[in-house]
C-alpha cells in the first residue's frame, strides 16, 4: 500500500513538474475561428511520439511535446488540414486531395502566415504529419499534409499537395495542431465597472423619479 502511494506520488509529480516548465504555445496563426500552431515548432518529431501525446488527435492533460504544453489542442486530422488549405486556396475538396495552381495569390498568403519547415533556393515548403494514418499501407505511415512552392524558370508554380511519410522517416516535417479561438470575454475589472454603472445609473433615475413627483 505504501510503495503504491509512493508511486501515485512520484506520477504526479512528474506530471506536475512537465505543466509546470511546459511553455504555452504562443507562436500560432488565426484563421477564421480556428488558432493553428506553427508547424516547424515540431519539427523532426515522429508520428509514434505525437500520438503517445496525443492518441486519436486528443491531446491530454499534461501532454507536452518539444517543451510545449498541448493541453487544449487537437493534433489536426488529414480532412482538417485540408480545410485549412480549403481557405486560402477556395476551394472545397475534400482531404486527402490536391490543388496546384502556377503564380496563385494564396501560395504567397499562406506562406506568409506559416514559417516553411525547408527552403532552398529551388522551393520551400511547410509540411506537417497529421493524426490520420494512410489506410492500406504499412502500419508505420501516415498522412503528412504539405504546401510545396517550386520556383521554374524564376515563375512561382505553387503547389498544394496531400502525400504521406513513414514514421520512421527524418526531415524537416513538423506537426499540424489546432485549437478553437476561445469567445471574447470581457475581463472581470471591467464587469464589475459597468455592473456599477449601471447601478449608479438606477439610483439616480430613481432620485429624479422621486423629484418629480
Amino acid at each position: 500500500m505504501k510503495k503504491n502511494c509512493i508511486k501515485w506520488i512520484a506520477g504526479l509529480m512528474v506530471v506536475v513538474s512537465q505543466t509546470v516548465t511546459a511553455a504555452p504555445i504562443t507562436d500560432t496563426v488565426i484563421v477564421g475561428s480556428q488558432e493553428w500552431a506553427q508547424v516547424d515548432l515540431f519539427t523532426n518529431v515522429s508520428w509514434n511520439t505525437i500520438n503517445t501525446q496525443c492518441p486519436g488527435g486528443v491531446c491530454s492533460l499534461a501532454s507536452t511535446i518539444n517543451g510545449y504544453d498541448l493541453d487544449g489542442w487537437t493534433w489536426a486530422s488529414v480532412e482538417a488540414v485540408q480545410g485549412l488549405f480549403n481557405t486560402y486556396t477556395g476551394q472545397a475538396t475534400s482531404g486527402p486531395a490536391s490543388y496546384s495552381q502556377r503564380g496563385s495569390a494564396w501560395a504567397p498568403a499562406f506562406l506568409a502566415d506559416f514559417r516553411a519547415t525547408s527552403s532552398d533556393l529551388q522551393d520551400e515548403e511547410v509540411v506537417g504529419l497529421s493524426a490520420t494514418r494512410r489506410l492500406s499501407v504499412v502500419d508505420e505511415s501516415a498522412y503528412a499534409p504539405k504546401l510545396l512552392d517550386v520556383y521554374a524558370d524564376r515563375l512561382p508554380d505553387y503547389t498544394s499537395t496531400f502525400n504521406w511519410a513513414e514514421v520512421s522517416e527524418s526531415g524537416p516535417r513538423g506537426g499540424w495542431f489546432v485549437r478553437d479561438v476561445p469567445p471574447a470575454m470581457v475581463p472581470v475589472p471591467a464587469t464589475l465597472t459597468l455592473f456599477g454603472l449601471g447601478l449608479a445609473s438606477m439610483l439616480v433615475t430613481r432620485r429624479l423619479r422621486g423629484a418629480k413627483v
